[in-house]
Formats: structure tokens, C-alpha cells, sequence
């Protein structure tokens, strides 16, 4: 169905920060942004507008068209992203586009292919169709730019609201898991 991760990209970087500690630092935030954007409900939020944007974000995950998933990302929206390994736990925390396209940008360098495995979304609506809450949980194996395998799995939560009449996220929690794969076990 729908199951793809709006910011699988983010959870990639995540979750190949923490399993290649080596790895360059790079998922300090850039300059936050200071914009003065509000959330305004003139228009409602369907059930149906919530879905093609899941499935546009899923497209543009596909083709790593950064500019096609941040579309739909509010300009002062917020984003964390927790990863749970064996190891240990990472949270980044990312406001505004520049912020969320550096995440993505630099995650897609480190991911060569995906494949899902299992996936579920459920999109509700408040009764005054101003907000939406979109819940993805996903399970994939990755194969990283390094040649390893990951498998990952994890719960998305995508909080919509009305920006300049369109449906956007304005804020997102992805909590993820992953363990990274012996080579033999393909």
C-alpha cells in the first residue's frame, strides 16, 4: 500500500550512523529557521488528499527526488528521528527545508537499494478537517552504498495541517529499529 518511510532517508542516515560509527559526523543541523509561517485552515484536509501525497512521497523516495518529497514538508516543520540498535540510540532532530533537504541528501549517498517487505498506513482526520495524522509502519532491508544489509522496522507518525490551503506536514516523529545483517545471510 502506502508503507514507505516520507523520510526513510532520515532513518537510513540514522541507522547507518550509528551502525558505521566511522562515518563523518554530518547530521548536525544547519542554521535553524527562523520563518514565521503558521498553520492556516481555510480549506479542509480529506482523507483522499492525505493518501496521493503518501503515495507522491513514496514516488519520489523511488526516484530520490529530494525536491518531490520536500513538497510537501511545511517550511518551519520539525522532525525527529530516534534509531534503536543493538548498540545503542540515535535522535536527530531536524526544523525547516534546508535542514530536512541536507538529511535527505546526505542519507540517499549512503543508500543503494530497498526493498520492503511488510507495510500499513492509516490516515485519520480530525472532525474539523484541519489536521491530519498519517501512521506508516514499515519493514525494510537495505543494502547500503557500503555493500552491507540492513534490516530495518519502524513506526512513522506524519502530523498534517493546512499551509497557504494545502495539506502539508508540519511535523513528523519516525521511530525506527534496525540490525545490520551478516554478510552470509542474504
Amino acid at each position: 500500500m502506502f508503507g514507505h518511510r516520507l523520510l526513510s532517508g532520515c532513518l537510513t542516515f540514522c541507522l547507518l550512523n550509528v551502525s558505521f560509527p566511522n562515518l563523518p559526523i554530518i547530521a548536525s543541523p544547519l542554521q535553524s529557521s527562523n520563518s514565521q509561517m503558521v498553520a492556516q485552515a481555510t480549506n479542509k484536509i480529506t482523507e483522499a488528499a492525505i493518501l496521493k501525497i503518501l503515495e507522491d512521497l513514496k514516488a519520489a523516495r523511488e526516484k530520490e527526488d529530494i525536491d518531490g518529497m520536500l513538497k510537501y514538508i511545511a517550511p518551519f516543520a520539525y522532525t525527529e528521528v530516534t534509531v534503536q540498535t543493538d548498540s545503542g540510540r540515535l535522535t536527530v532532530n531536524v526544523q525547516g527545508l534546508e535542514e530536512h533537504r541536507d538529511l535527505l541528501t546526505k542519507a540517499a549517498q549512503f543508500r543503494n537499494a530497498s526493498t520492503t517487505l511488510n507495510e500499513s498506513a492509516e490516515v485519520d482526520i480530525s472532525t474539523d478537517g484541519n489536521f491530519a495524522i498519517a501512521t506508516l509502519n514499515t519493514t525494510d532491508q537495505i543494502t547500503t552504498s557500503q555493500g552491507s544489509t540492513v534490516l530495518t522496522s519502524g513506526t512513522d507518525i506524519l502530523r498534517f495541517g493546512m499551509v497557504n490551503n494545502q495539506p502539508m506536514i508540519v511535523s513528523a516523529t519516525l521511530n525506527g529499529w534496525l540490525s545490520v545483517l551478516p554478510a552470509n545471510a542474504k
